[in-house]
C-alpha cells in the first residue's frame, strides 16, 4: 500500500491495473498461472486487484497469500472475498505474521464476520515453494505488499524461487506520481519496499524476470 493518500494511492491503483492487464495478454491464449501475495485489508487498491484477477479469463489464479502484519486477519478476508464470488476452491494461505501496521487493518469488520473461517490455510513460504516446483517456469508471482513471505521463500529454498516465470511487483517510487487535479508527489521511501528493504533487495537479486 502506498504510505500517502491522495493521487499516490490512485497511482499505486492505476499501477497494479496496468500490470495485471499487461500480464495478461489475450483471453484466447492459455491462461497464465498467477499467485498472488498481498496485504489486502489496509487500503482498497488490493481487493481492487484481486477482484480483478478472479475476473480476468487471462489468468488461472493459484493460491492467494497474505502478507504483512495480522496475516491471519488478511487471510479470512481474502477467504470471504472468495467464498462470495464463487472462488471457494482457490486456497489461501498464510503469510508470516507481524505486530506491524495492525491499526491500519481499516477492513477488520468485513475480515471477521460474515462467513465461516476456512481451517485448512498452509502456510505461504511452503505453499509457494510447492506451487513453483509443480509448475516449474509457468508461475507469475504478482507481489502486492510488502514482502516478507518473498524473502523468507528466497531464504528456504533460493533455486526453486528462481524457477518462477516472473514477477510482477508493485513496489517503489521513483518518479513524480500526479493524478492530473493537484500537486505530484515527489519520489519518496514507498510504503511497501520501506516496511521490508531486505526482502526487497533480496528480489531484486533473486534472478527472476521482474515488471516494477
Amino acid at each position: 500500500m502506498c504510505e500517502t493518500a491522495g493521487s499516490a494511492d490512485l497511482g499505486q491503483l492505476l499501477g497494479i491495473v496496468t500490470a495485471l492487464l499487461l500480464l495478461g495478454g489475450t483471453a484466447e491464449a492459455a491462461p497464465q498461472k498467477i499467485i498472488i501475495d498481498s496485504d489486502i485489508g489496509d487500503d482498497i487498491d488490493d481487493a481492487f486487484a484481486v477482484a480483478l484477477a478472479l475476473n480476468s479469463p487471462e489468468f488461472q489464479v493459484l493460491g492467494l497469500m497474505s502478507d504483512f502484519g495480522d496475516t491471519p486477519a488478511r487471510a479470512r478476508m481474502l477467504d470471504r472475498i472468495l467464498l462470495e464470488t464463487g472462488h471457494g476452491d482457490i486456497p489461501v494461505a498464510v503469510g508470516i505474521a507481524s505486530t506491524a501496521n495492525l491499526a491500519g487493518f481499516s477492513q477488520r469488520r468485513y475480515a471477521e464476520g460474515g462467513h465461516v473461517a476456512r481451517t485448512d490455510h498452509p502456510q505461504a513460504v511452503d505453499f509457494l515453494l510447492e506451487q513453483i516446483r509443480r509448475h516449474p517456469g509457468e508461475i507469475t508471482l504478482v507481489a502486492i505488499g510488502p514482502s516478507p513471505n518473498l524473502g523468507a521463500a528466497i531464504d528456504k529454498d533460493p533455486v526453486t524461487f528462481r524457477k518462477l516465470k516472473s514477477i510482477v511487483m508493485m513496489g517503489g517510487s521513483v518518479a513524480p506520481i500526479s493524478d492530473g487535479f493537484g500537486p505530484a508527489t515527489p519520489p519518496h521511501p514507498e510504503w511497501n519496499i520501506k516496511n521490508d528493504i531486505p526482502a526487497a533487495q533480496k528480489i531484486f537479486t533473486a534472478g527472476v524476470p521482474l515488471f516494477v
